[in-house]
């Protein structure tokens, strides 16, 4: 009789707190894939996976089927994942009919690096699987069981021992299992309630474990799982997933998708991806060979890419006026910014205020919008096909025949306009780009210190090359007769408006030097 595998992924997972409210937490990003692809990858592919699914089952269950196609699956949804009546014990229950055999169980915030974390409990019989407690570490034995070292039983939590149970274990005795599980108590207290009414055969030692099932620990896993790839920053309510030829963008709202894929209807074929819808959350399209621009970057390649966008995209101009998309315009650039302010404050619990950042008194964010002329900005906006999010980390270069692909565009300019937006925009962008690279964030290469409760300082180390790109960036602009100043005000607004969707320090960073530029550069747009 083959053994199986069973991965519980059904609660809402509120130890994460903001990770999870836009997500299951299996689909927590570590690296490029979400969590539990890194579990599944790990179990041998002749093994079928009994995977309990509830709280946004349907999107777990896409995802996993798009990166994991030839996988053995077997998806049992739980009617009861919260509330009244509700538990890992209950879970487990749902999946009893599929797991009439030996098993090992693996939650979905478990993960091994060891090569050989696979022990099939036909050979050697009940299981557990510990970590021990290293002088130094960071693992807090108060938020895990532990296992008594005489009996090998699972203890209570607040009991403490060196060897910490990872929530991983192998059952032989699956019939005995399943028996005790039946009992109350075992709603709550998962699969160690059953484990301890049996025989345990041997506790099985991993010192490469990573818990991905509460903040602390979370970071630590995130960091990790680094992949040095790609620089793809963290966001609550959106990921990228790529695994071997396939990448998935998820987005928890409905329309941002829908929109996205619109929106192909109205660019150069040659210069996006091809995309398939996979759910309402989610689209995917084949993995583009080539590297990030960010990784190749120089004064050369930004020419080529530059006169390519200039020549395909941003020549194709809307023939309608700005009076025309006045409304759309005010509410893209204004209404989003106090918009974006507003959440901000209610995010992080701050106040938008008078600030001195590196020297300069800056105003309240909202103060300097309100001081601005509009319209003189819709005097400056040029509306044509554009990208929505020309950013270094959007742009695929192929270095062997000198390709460039454009991925995550912007799924809109304002509601409901798919074709024209506005060129600046895209600029602004790249020069975003330019100033603050996810590379330095990624490793932490940027400061942000409040030195009173309205002084700060901010900074961000910088590479020979960006700059160099960076002027070259500005020689261009010149030639091609655009507005630096304009550009430069559109970068501020951006960094302000992306604040709220990084994490902290980072949002904070982001919010101070949009803040910081924008006073800088609000003399020029004032009514």
């Amino acid at each position: 009789m083959a053994y199986k595998f069973l991965i519980t992924s059904a609660g809402l997972g509120t130890r994460l707190g903001p990770y999870s409210k836009h997500k299951n937490k299996a689909l927590i990003t570590l690296g490029t894939r979400p969590a539990i692809s890194f579990i599944i990858s790990k179990i041998p592919t002749n093994i079928q996976i009994v995977l309990a699914l509830g709280y946004k089952g349907d999107i777990l269950k896409t995802t996993i089927n798009a990166l994991h196609p030839n996988r053995d699956i077997k998806f049992v949804y739980v009617d009861k994942f919260e509330g009244c009546g509700s538990g890992l014990g209950y879970t487990m229950l749902q999946c009893e009919s599929f797991l009439r055999c030996p098993f090992i169980y693996i939650p979905n915030d478990t993960i091994i690096e060891e090569e050989d974390f696979i022990f099939n409990p036909e050979e050697y019989g009940n299981w557990i699987g510990s970590y021990i407690k290293k002088s130094g570490d960071e693992v807090n034995p108060q938020q895990y069981r532990c296992i008594e070292n005489n009996t090998n039983k699972i203890l209570p939590k607040g009991i403490f021992s060196k060897s910490i149970y990872i929530g991983l274990c192998g059952i032989r005795d699956y019939k005995e299992f399943w028996i005790s599980m039946k009992n109350d108590k075992a709603i709550l207290d998962g699969e160690s309630f059953g484990l301890n009414n049996l025989r345990i055969n041997s506790v099985k030692n991993f010192s490469n474990w990573l818990d991905t099932g509460n903040l602390i620990s979370l970071e630590k896993a995130e960091k990790k799982m680094v992949n040095p790839r790609y620089n793809i920053l963290p966001k609550e309510n959106e990921a990228i997933w790529i695994n071997e030829n396939i990448v998935l963008k998820y987005h928890d709202d409905k329309k941002f998708i829908h929109d996205r894929v619109k929106r192909l209807n109205f660019v150069d074929k040659n210069l996006f991806p091809s995309v398939s819808m996979l759910c309402e959350n989610i689209y995917s399209y084949k993995k583009v060979e080539g590297e990030v621009f960010s990784k190749k970057i120089n004064s050369k390649k930004v020419k080529v890419l530059l006169d390519l966008m200039q020549n395909n995209v941003w020549n194709k101009v809307s023939k309608k006026t700005n009076s025309y998309y006045e409304k759309i315009i005010k509410s893209f650039y204004k209404d989003k910014t106090i918009e974006r302010v507003k959440t901000y404050e209610i995010r992080f619990e701050v106040k938008d205020k008078n600030r001195i950042i590196n020297g300069v008194d800056c105003n309240p964010i909202l103060k300097n919008i309100q001081k601005i002329d509009w319209n003189k900005i819709l005097s400056e906006v040029k509306m044509a096909n554009f990208h929505g999010d020309f950013h270094n980390e959007n742009i695929i270069y192929n270095e062997k025949n000198n390709k460039f692909t454009l991925i995550d565009w912007r799924q809109n300019f304002g509601n409901e306009e798919y074709e024209f937006g506005d060129v600046y925009y895209d600029l602004a962008k790249f020069l975003h780009g330019l100033i603050v690279s996810h590379k330095q964030v990624i490793e932490n290469h940027f400061t942000v210190e409040d030195l009173t409760e309205e002084k700060s300082i901010i900074d961000i180390n910088q590479s020979l090359i960006l700059n160099d790109s960076r002027l070259y960036f500005y020689e261009w602009l010149k030639i091609k007769n655009y507005n630096i100043q304009f550009i430069e005000f559109l970068t501020a607004l951006i960094f302000v408006n992306i604040s709220p969707l990084h994490h902290y320090p980072y949002s904070k960073f982001l919010y101070y030097l949009g803040q910081l530029m924008l006073e800088k550069n609000i003399a020029n747009w004032k009514k």
